[in-house]
């Protein structure tokens, strides 16, 4: 087929347009829920109210203020922003107003976005049926944007929040939903293992409660608030649960009744020695779990490990060694969780440690042991840190459950409901694809109690820890969402993964620089291509470029003249579709083929593909032209574009 050159037209054949960022908007409603607890409902599957206001005295409240503000700063908080609960003469319904000037001075924000915690929600535990947080919202004055989250683990993705959605005065209440398993934010405030993660878990790894965050406005702002609820979509399930006939028990880790079941049993933590010493000048209570075994009958009978710890921010855990049997899907625990604050439901995170199967058994215990006497005085077994195990081929997975207090509770999680938080070696690619936990590679398991259990010590005993099989396939073994997407390790990477490999990590901590330099708007080289469009056509975004890897053309096919285009993309990268849109005219476009990921979506039998190449790197060229040929004017004219979109994987 010739190819005939159509340089003159190549500003109608080729159009772009900027990725669009779904935000959920629906009208006013008023909705009622089934409890204020969602741990008492963790199986729920419609919605739980976490605020409704009706509850709460008219009146004012106390403006919002900053934990880390200076006491004059503090008591200057009324000048900024105001909070009251305001009834309506009409109707009686309740709401929160919530009021803020644009003129509060820089130095006070401390949270993301430039914005403010107007109030938290929950408690710092979410169950794995929560999906979406869904309000309302009624702009009395300005315009306002509103984002939910919160800190996450410290192996986990820093401080995640759902993207901002922006809301101008006028009307009456609409209603907002924020999906919480998918199109998050993450700040880097504290990235370390979670560096290279691909994808972004809130819900599964939530550290402190959900806040309703107030990005800082550019006019002042007035707004009222209600109806604040969970609500489950079905994307996230209950925690699986078998009867003890569905369970066999292959290999026992420990029963705690010999001492070689003790010796099994070490401490450890994810920081230096430096990091734990300059704490524990700070917090005594960053010491390491203390460990002994105990009987639990009355007669002194039946044995126990003992854990004594305080929630402190995952920094330390308790471990236990053992080896997973390759039939194994699934870690057993008869444990019980002793707690002297209020909580009815207390969690627990749980870890399980993977290396190569030929190379569990040469794990460098040793050589990751504190000297003794421990010279920082931690008291810490072994050095788990980043810095310690280097590039050693090695990976920890992350799993959350609540068991009620003071009860003997048998715990059984399926290794596919565990997350990779981190992988080293020959298992980084197994942690950047989120492929799933095999027990052939298990060589420990550990746990600590949740930041959210940090006013007291917890006391935990372990009656026994084994490896067994369930019943049931790896997906349907799953029940917190699995966000955003999974990646393999292709090369090129995702949007987040791109961005480390352009842009410093200093930078990326700092959201004043996301505008202008590493968001998906931005355009830091001036070439008119938003950072998206430089991921997706695989292009640097420091470099300028005399014009992107696009080529509008006329294709000859059987004497027949054809609008054309050629262009490249990455099959890899599942965020990113690319569709051929076709028009008669300028301003009337119709959907032809389309991309995402390995899939091809032909469309309406308007357009053909006629072509394809890849090269080395992975990223393909493709030529699609129209199914229409251009018309008998002189030039001939047609219309072809190309869209670059943003994929957010339900």
């Amino acid at each position: 087929m010739p190819v005939k050159a159509l340089e003159h037209a190549r500003s109608s054949l080729l159009y772009f347009v900027k990725p669009s960022m779904p935000v959920w908007i629906a009208g006013a409603c008023l909705m009622t829920g089934v409890g204020r607890d969602p741990l008492a409902a963790q199986e729920f599957s419609g919605k739980v109210v976490l605020e409704n206001f009706q509850t709460k005295a008219p009146g004012p409240l106390e403006p919002i203020v900053v934990w880390k503000w200076t006491p004059e700063q503090t008591a200057a908080a009324s000048t900024y922003s105001s909070r009251a609960i305001r009834e309506d003469a009409n109707t009686g319904n309740r709401y929160l107003e919530v009021s803020m000037e644009p003129d509060i001075p820089a130095a006070l924000f401390t949270g993301p976005f430039d914005g403010f915690a107007v109030f938290s929600l929950g408690d710092g535990l979410l169950p794995p049926t929560a999906d979406l947080v869904r309000f309302r919202v009624w702009v009395m004055q300005g315009v306002c944007s509103l984002s939910v989250g919160s800190p996450t683990v410290y192996f986990g993705n820093s401080d995640a929040f759902t993207r901002p959605v922006e809301l101008e005065e006028g009307g009456d209440w609409v209603t907002v939903a924020m999906p919480l398993n998918r199109d998050l934010v993450r700040n880097f405030r504290r990235a370390g293992f979670s560096l290279q993660a691909t994808t972004i878990h809130y819900s599964r790894w939530i550290q402190e409660p959900m806040s309703l965050i107030l990005v800082r406005p550019g006019v002042p702002v007035r707004l009222g608030i209600d109806d604040v609820e969970l609500v489950s979509l079905g994307e996230g399930r209950p925690w699986p649960q078998f009867a003890p006939t569905q369970v066999e028990k292959l290999s026992v880790i420990a029963g705690f009744e010999a001492p070689i079941d003790f010796s099994r049993a070490f401490t450890f933590t994810h920081f230096g020695s430096d990091y734990l010493a300059s704490w524990n000048e700070l917090d005594p209570h960053y010491d390491p779990p203390r460990l002994s075994v105990v009987a639990v009958e009355p007669d002194g009978t039946g044995k126990a490990l003992e854990i004594r710890h305080r929630g402190v921010e995952e920094r330390s855990f308790t471990g236990i060694r053992g080896f997973a049997p390759a039939a194994a899907n699934a870690v057993e625990f008869r444990m019980r969780v002793e707690h002297p604050g209020g909580l009815a439901q207390q969690s627990i995170d749980f870890l399980a440690y993977a290396a190569p199967a030929a190379e569990r058994g040469d794990f460098p215990w040793e050589a990751l042991s504190y000297p003794p006497p421990d010279p920082v005085g931690n008291g810490f077994d072994y050095d788990f840190s980043q810095q310690r195990l280097g590039s050693l081929s090695h990976a920890f997975y992350h799993a959350r459950r609540a068991l009620p207090r003071g009860e003997w509770t048998t715990v059984i999680i399926p290794f596919s409901d565990f997350a990779s938080a981190y992988g080293a070696g020959d298992l980084k690619s197994r942690h950047l694809g989120q492929e799933l936990l095999r027990g052939e590679e298990i060589f420990a398991v550990g746990l600590t109690p949740s930041y959210r259990q940090r006013s007291a010590e917890s006391r935990i005993l372990i009656d026994s820890i084994a490896f067994v099989r369930t019943p049931g396939t790896p997906s349907s073994l799953r029940s917190f969402a699995q966000p955003n997407w999974s990646y393999g390790p292709a090369t090129p990477q995702p949007f987040d993964l791109w961005l480390e490999q352009w842009f410093p990590l200093n930078t990326l901590a700092d959201l004043s620089l996301e505008p202008t330099s590493w968001g998906r708007a931005a355009d830091p080289d001036g070439d008119g291509l938003e950072n998206f469009r430089e991921h997706a056509l695989g292009l640097s975004p420091l470099n300028p470029n005399a014009k992107p890897p696009v080529d509008g053309f006329l294709l000859e096919d059987d004497g027949i003249w054809y609008p054309a285009l050629r262009f490249r993309r990455d099959p890899a990268a599942r965020d990113v579709r690319y569709v051929v849109r076709v028009g008669s005219t300028l301003d009337r476009w119709q959907a032809g083929h389309s991309y995402e990921g390995e899939q091809v979506f032909p469309g309406a039998g308007l357009t053909e593909e006629t072509g394809r190449e890849t090269e080395d790197s992975g990223f393909e060229w493709l030529t699609v032209r129209s199914t229409n040929p251009v018309g008998a004017a002189d030039p001939p004219r047609g219309f072809l574009r190309l869209d670059v979109e943003r994929v957010v994987a339900p």
